[in-house]
């Protein structure tokens, strides 16, 4: 399994009475030009980063030509349950490569080397989902780990004045 695109490929479902459409491009350098003609056709994009390998340089060019168009960009960032993940080192890459003011919405909760959820900054809940590969998740109380409360406090106070800087342009 090679695990990438190679061609632009669209998913399409529904969410919120809505239709939505998903047009996933590759990452690598050989495709720059077909990664630039999706971005100019779409509302917004969203780049897929590993936390355990962090930012590629190929990543950075496609998230400043997304913002040359004047698009919405987002960041997922994935594979925190991987090894070698640490989410705060992706995070902080991402500030700084990307050079744009954003916040995450989720910070994963973390209790040694086991990722037990994520928590909803916005909400101030914590998420969790099943391990049965049903997908299921529910919604409740932050747990009292390790100071992650505290944490997910300040990120959603980096997401207000962001949130706050952007409404004031």
């Amino acid at each position: 399994d090679r695990k990438m695109s190679l061609f632009p490929t669209v998913c399409s479902f529904e969410y919120a009475k809505k239709r939505m459409h998903v047009l996933d491009t590759a990452g690598y350098p050989d495709f720059m030009a077909e990664t630039r003609q999706v971005v100019k056709a779409v509302d917004n994009t969203l780049m897929v980063v590993s936390a355990a390998e962090g930012v590629k340089s190929q990543a950075i060019k496609i998230w400043n030509y997304a913002g040359t168009l004047g698009a919405p960009r987002s960041v997922f960032v994935t594979e925190i349950d991987k090894e070698l993940a640490d989410f705060d080192a992706c995070w902080d890459s991402m500030r700084k490569l990307l050079e744009s003011p954003f916040a995450p919405i989720t910070v994963p909760m973390v209790e040694g080397k086991k990722v037990l959820g994520v928590i909803d900054v916005v909400k101030m809940k914590a998420v969790s989902c099943k391990d049965d590969g049903s997908g299921a998740c529910s919604e409740g109380d932050i747990p009292e780990l390790c100071d992650v409360e505290n944490a997910a406090l300040a990120v959603r106070a980096t997401l207000a004045a962001i949130v706050t800087l952007d409404h004031d342009r």
